[in-house]
């Protein structure tokens, strides 16, 4: 990297400085690289001993939860194939049996966890695998014991149930060797059209039929959405059952079932972890796919579940629905009988009441033509009296005009005598006005000019005040400019000749030395003398290039850092008032104008 003094003549610095940092920094990285190792190993024994920790906690609470429900056959995968589903409780001494080898389970991962927790207190960084070996055939043995505690409680059922009485369903129990889950079960009594339903009341004995093969129908369509998820079902078992046995499967669904219930974050994790311990030589997308297949089955099953308890709301709502229409239906016919019933009642009023309207119209029409009678002589009457009282307001009205007339020629005649005497009076008005103008013409002009010369002088005051502010404020300005105007002395010759970075950057753009010594001797003898600037020496007793150099062979001078620690550093000496920007002699001219 070439690094060059903005507008001065640096000399480039040596890199041994950055190599030396670069051997360091290696040497040290090493050291990094071992702790981080060191740190990585025991951050996964402490992980590792939190995921066993887990997992005890998990087997003490299904250990709690077994406790709970002793007796209860919860668990189907724990009995033989043979064994029947019945409601008698298990015997103290094989529930004792079974409480001891699940806590067989929780101590073989209680010793695992202390092992553990011993190689992190000793900071080791491997650790041997026989812990995990003999936690697998502890797991292992314990399950063989408990499936022999459980055979051993099947034979004491066994002998139980043959002194016992009691009705068995054979209907949830394992079919050819395989499970048969009740959630996949449906019987044939709650299919097809109800016995009862045929004993519903209906008119019509084909429409009742007709509806109730609504039944078969919902049926039809329950059936198969239930038969596809029966079927995806088995077709997962299948799948699972080619990866591993019978007896495997279930104690992997029982596994799977126990974190269900008790694992509440990372499910999935935990599950799988323990399954690799377990499972030794089954590989991890294996058993993944294995977990997946479960959890899908136990998604069916709850499908499955969802399916029949609506199926079996939707034939009670059908049945309800079928019994309202049935009932409206028979009240429909009611309605109608009831109807023709009362048609007939009516058509016998019809005819009584005809006859009646008959007689009442031939009444009516006597009584119409005597009414007409009557009509006639009282408008005759009513005639000769609005004759008689039109004559008397004709003449009353001809009396009212004649007194109107009188009234209206008086009042004009007051109107033109009140005209007349206005005129009188307006002309009287203008006589004293045209009087009076003459006097007040004076008045106005004398008052006119008085208002004239108030303005011109007006003018005049604020002419020479603004004079008087502009003389001042020149003289403020003036005043400042004294001040702040630098006192060198006129030198022609230093503004005329050229400084060493200039005779430099001449030089290296000429390309005859030459031409360069003779341009020298040529501004020598123009001036009569040369203008030197800053030597090598008194450059680098600057503070700011000795920072320079330093920043360039540490490798900072291009960053951040380097420009604000440069901005900070001022010069050892005092700054030429002819080299003041802009921007500090606007500074120093604002201070003054401010005190």
């Amino acid at each position: 990297m070439k690094c060059t003094l903005p507008g001065r003549n640096g000399k480039q610095s040596s890199l041994e400085g950055v190599e030396d940092i670069i051997d360091k920094f290696k040497a040290n990285s090493k050291d990094i690289e071992a702790k981080i190792c060191k740190f990585s190993d025991a951050n996964r024994l402490m992980k590792n001993s939190c995921v066993l920790q887990m997992h005890r906690n998990i087997w003490r609470k299904e250990l709690l939860f077994v406790k709970c429900v002793e007796g209860y056959n919860c668990f189907p995968w724990m009995y033989d194939n043979e064994s029947k589903d019945c409601n008698v409780c298990v015997n103290s001494a094989d529930v004792q049996q079974q409480h001891d080898v699940l806590w067989n389970c929780l101590t073989s991962f209680n010793c695992e966890i202390q092992k553990w927790n011993d190689v992190h207190l000793k900071d080791e960084c491997s650790l041997g695998q026989k812990s995990t070996e003999e936690l697998s055939k502890n797991k292992n043995s314990s399950s063989e014991e408990l499936d022999g505690g459980l055979k051993n409680g099947k034979v004491n059922l066994l002998e139980s149930i043959s002194r016992i009485t009691f009705d068995i369903h054979l209907e949830n129990n394992f079919v050819v060797g395989k499970q048969k889950d009740k959630s996949f079960t449906c019987s044939t009594k709650n299919m097809g059209i109800p016995e009862y339903a045929w004993d519903w009341k209906c008119s019509d004995d084909e429409y009742l039929s007709v509806v109730l093969s609504e039944f078969i129908m919902m049926d039809w369509g329950f059936y198969n959405r239930f038969e596809i998820v029966r079927k995806e079902y088995e077709t997962l078992r299948l799948m699972d059952l080619k990866i591993l046995n019978l007896k495997e499967l279930e104690i992997f669904e029982y596994i799977c079932n126990v974190y269900k219930r008790h694992a509440m974050h990372q499910r999935r994790y935990y599950t799988l972890d323990f399954m690799t311990r377990l499972f030794i030589k089954y590989s991890v997308k294996e058993l993944i796919s294995l977990l997946d297949h479960c959890e899908r089955r136990n998604h069916l099953k709850d499908r499955a579940v969802s399916i029949k308890r609506t199926w079996k709301k939707s034939r009670d709502d059908l049945s309800i629905r079928i019994q309202a229409t049935l009932s409206q239906i028979e009240e429909i016919s009611n309605e109608q009988r009831i109807k023709a019933e009362k048609h007939g009642i009516q058509k016998e009023l019809c005819n009584l009441l005809k006859k009646q309207v008959q007689r009442w119209r031939e009444e009516k029409l006597k009584i119409s033509e005597l009414e007409e009678k009557e009509n006639t002589k009282r408008r005759l009457q009513q005639e000769k009296a609005q004759a008689l009282k039109e004559a008397k307001e004709s003449k009353i009205r001809q009396a009212t005009k004649a007194k109107i007339t009188e009234y209206q020629l008086m009042k004009i005649k007051a109107k033109e005598q009140e005209e007349q005497n206005d005129a009188n009076r307006l002309k009287y008005l203008h006589y004293i006005h045209a009087k009076q103008s003459f006097k007040d013409m004076a008045k106005l002009k004398e008052a006119h000019s008085l208002y004239l010369s108030e303005i011109k002088q007006k003018k005049m005051l604020d002419y020479l005040e603004k004079e008087r502010l502009a003389n001042e404020r020149e003289k403020r300005f003036e005043s400042l400019r004294k001040k702040v105007r630098p006192s060198v002395m006129p030198d022609l010759n230093r503004l005329m000749s050229a400084t060493e970075s200039w005779i430099i950057k001449a030089d290296r753009s000429q390309q005859n030395d030459e031409n360069v010594s003779q341009n020298q001797l040529n501004n020598v003898n123009r001036f009569g003398t040369k203008l030197f600037t800053y030597t090598s020496a008194q450059l680098c007793a600057d503070n700011r290039t000795r920072l320079t150099m330093a920043l360039h062979n540490v490798g900072l001078l291009n960053s951040d850092y380097a420009r604000i620690v440069l901005s900070n550093i001022t010069s050892n000496h005092p700054i030429r008032k002819d080299t003041i920007t802009s921007k500090e002699l606007r500074e120093s001219l604002c201070e003054p104008v401010n005190n």
